[in-house]
């Protein structure tokens, strides 16, 4: 289902979305947009480091001096798995062209996570000195078993889902084969609470009766709500006490949780239409495009002139398509908008890029990692008062050529 539009009373009550980090404003967005060169005019997919790097740190806190890793499918954007590699341990990767993208940003070592197989995909395995291959069914861990230096499998977690192994087949393993797997994965859709993590939990344990030389157990999926309902510090207890006692180490992969909440959209209004009752307003992004794995959250808007504007009534900010969903946002209540205002939408830091839908031929919309700080951003001094901006590696990077290659 559609996680948009948002619908408010005005545009100043907008529900705020409980991220890893919450202090960066419209203005703070627009000032490092056109600090890294994007036109006026233009809209743009901005993502923060900063916010990134609060995420990351939120899984740290669980896991502590264990591994923290990053699903690349969730986001290829070159210059956003650059910084990744330099604040996380590996890349989990489920296709070449993910382990390419992976390993030319930096990264040196590799969870292999393959729904499917290919020479391609073995190729890629074998010259890989850093990595663990999770196998998906005994046929393939037999494949794989032998050629990659390290041999993992990922366990089925539902009934109805066409990935993994069943515990039961673990026992038609012989024995040097159960002892050649050093690792084991769980991944599971949606974890919540801590009866869902414990079932995870409950799981791996179960696999390690069969294969006695298993040192990590890794732990990947959806966690976002896990760790807004129960928090970092539980997660770690229940890890440390629950599973820890039958592994030697446990890493968290999560993916869209770690950059959803770093990405922004910035778009300017291109027309305006009103009634006595109504006012229609046109941007040039569409929220239907860019897709979106999470509610999104409207930051602010900038009014082109500076000047107070009358109150508009009743609004709704659409997309430019022929689309009747393409709706961004709509409120009670809000002030007269003028061609050439820009207005932020937070929210499209996972998938949005890789699943773009270019209806009517719209243009990708260009990339750009900045690193926004603020004295108050998770109770951290981040070199300066807010709206400070700061580039990242000498230069902010423009990835606007990033997903046509």
């Amino acid at each position: 289902m559609p996680k948009y539009p948002i619908v408010a009373e005005s545009l100043s009550t907008v529900s705020r979305f409980d991220w890893a980090s919450n202090n960066v404003d419209a203005g703070m967005l627009l000032e490092a947009v056109a600090s890294a060169g994007i036109d006026a005019t233009d809209s743009a997919l901005v993502y923060n480091a900063i916010d990134i790097e609060a995420s990351v740190r939120r899984y740290r806190d669980a896991v502590g001096e264990h591994g923290v890793g990053f699903a690349v499918k969730a986001n290829r954007t070159p210059s956003v798995l650059s910084h990744l590699a330099t604040v996380v341990d590996f890349a989990s990767v489920s296709s070449v062209a993910e382990h390419a993208s992976a390993e030319a940003a930096g990264f040196t070592e590799f969870r292999f996570v393959f729904p499917g197989d290919s020479e391609e995909l073995r190729r890629v395995v074998g010259e890989t000195s850093d990595g663990v291959v999770f196998c998906n069914s005994i046929p393939q861990f037999k494949e794989y078993a032998g050629r990659a230096k390290s041999v993992g499998l990922r366990l089925r977690t539902g009934p109805v889902s066409r990935f993994g192994v069943d515990v039961g087949q673990l026992s038609t393993l012989s024995v040097r084969e159960r002892g050649s797997v050093g690792h084991i994965l769980g991944h599971v859709a949606d974890v919540r609470d801590i009866v869902q993590l414990r079932e995870l939990i409950g799981l791996l344990r179960d696999a390690t009766r069969y294969l006695p030389n298993v040192e990590t157990a890794s732990l990947g999926g959806g966690m976002t709500a896990l760790f807004r309902n129960v928090g970092a510090d539980r997660v770690r207890q229940v890890l440390s006490t629950e599973l820890l006692p039958y592994v030697q180490a446990v890493e968290l992969e999560p993916g869209a949780d770690v950059v959803m909440g770093s990405g922004y959209v910035v778009c300017t209004v291109v027309t305006v239409s009103r009634n006595a009752s109504f006012q229609e307003v046109t941007v040039d992004a569409s929220v239907f495009s860019l897709n979106t794995w999470t509610d999104i959250e409207f930051i602010g808007c900038h009014f082109i002139g500076g000047a107070d504007r009358r109150r508009g009534g009743p609004t709704r900010i659409s997309g430019p398509t022929c689309y009747e969903g393409d709706v961004w946002l709509i409120s009670e209540e809000a002030q007269e908008f003028a061609v050439g205002d820009r207005l932020v939408f937070r929210g499209f830091g996972a998938y949005s890029a890789g699943m773009f839908r270019p209806i009517h031929g719209l243009q990708y919309p260009v990339e750009v990692l900045v690193s926004i700080a603020s004295n108050e951003d998770c109770g951290h001094d981040y070199e300066g008062a807010n709206a400070a901006f700061r580039s990242i590696r000498g230069g902010a990077w423009l990835d606007s050529q990033s997903h046509a290659e």
